[in-house]
């Protein structure tokens, strides 16, 4: 048997880090090397954070959206927050496995733009160096040099880049798939606008009840969710580079109503926005007057 990780924070209750404050942020990374049958991973409410696996030798069980799946060597697989997780060998034969979970304001970006949120099983290209990315990852996570975290997060990137499926629509996993990246990257642009859940199915050429369920095969949420997540992660992005009054905030980033935005902030952080605000580190509290 081999094994190896790194932790950025420990992990002891095995529910990871959904810290949104900061950009990409790799929470731990590791791998395992098993010679005989171990049975299997079981999280019936998953963690906080993505979980992302790469299979590089044997055959793995895996439970994605329902459905057992089969994970062979060169393939990979994504849990996204609060997803059940059960995964396992599948045989006796010996398997090896890196894995790597993650957090942070700018996931949902990154793995769209890499083609990724609507893949059950991931096929990785023959010639992409997957392993020694892994590799990198958990090396600087052990050593933590100067700037570990964005060397860390470099590395993720270059990962989900390696995994990222063609860009032709021929090439991808149907046409319906297709439609999702297509308005998943009109919320990522236009989410400070007003956007109808009707005009992304309409502009899709589906029907609102077809579109909302590939929506959430795609994601994990339905396209409501999704929107008022990504307002709100750009909300606390907002809050940790600008000094902007919690009204600014809420009209630059989709809401015209700040109590609204207040409601549903609270509601995810558990704090309200001034509070959150004010609890980041460099901030000075802001003035009655000014929010």
């Amino acid at each position: 048997m081999r094994y190896a990780s790194a932790y950025r924070i420990p992990d002891h209750d095995d529910r990871g880090d959904a810290d949104k404050s900061r950009f990409l942020r790799v929470n731990s990374v590791g791998y395992y090397e098993f010679d005989e049958a171990w049975g299997a991973t079981i999280r019936p409410k998953g963690r906080r954070d993505y979980y992302l696996a790469y299979n590089l030798a044997g055959n793995m069980t895996v439970q994605l959206q329902g459905q057992t799946r089969r994970v062979g060597p060169g393939q990979a697989f994504l849990y996204r927050p609060g997803e059940p997780q059960h995964y396992g060998q599948a045989d006796e034969k010996p398997i090896s496995n890196y894995w790597i979970h993650f957090t942070g304001y700018g996931v949902l970006e990154m793995l769209a733009e890499c083609n990724l949120l609507t893949e059950g099983v991931l096929e990785v290209p023959p010639e992409a160096p997957l392993a020694t990315c892994f590799e990198d990852v958990i090396d600087i996570v052990t050593r933590k040099p100067a700037g570990y975290e964005l060397l860390a997060s470099a590395s993720l990137m270059r990962v989900c880049a390696l995994l990222s499926p063609s860009d032709s629509p021929a090439d991808r996993s149907g046409e319906a798939s297709y439609r999702m990246q297509e308005s998943l990257q009109q919320i990522h642009r236009q989410y400070a606008e007003r956007i109808r859940i009707t005009d992304l199915a309409e502009q899709a050429h589906l029907s609102v009840s077809h579109f909302s369920s590939l929506f959430r095969q795609a994601t994990g949420v339905s396209p409501q969710q999704y929107l008022l997540n990504f307002r709100l992660d750009k909300a606390v992005e907002l809050m940790r580079h600008t000094r902007l009054s919690i009204r600014q905030i809420a009209a630059l980033t989709g809401f015209e109503d700040p109590l609204y935005f207040s409601r549903y902030f609270r509601k995810r952080h558990g704090l309200a926005p001034r509070e959150y605000q004010d609890a980041m580190p460099g901030n000075a509290p802001i003035r009655k007057d000014d929010a």
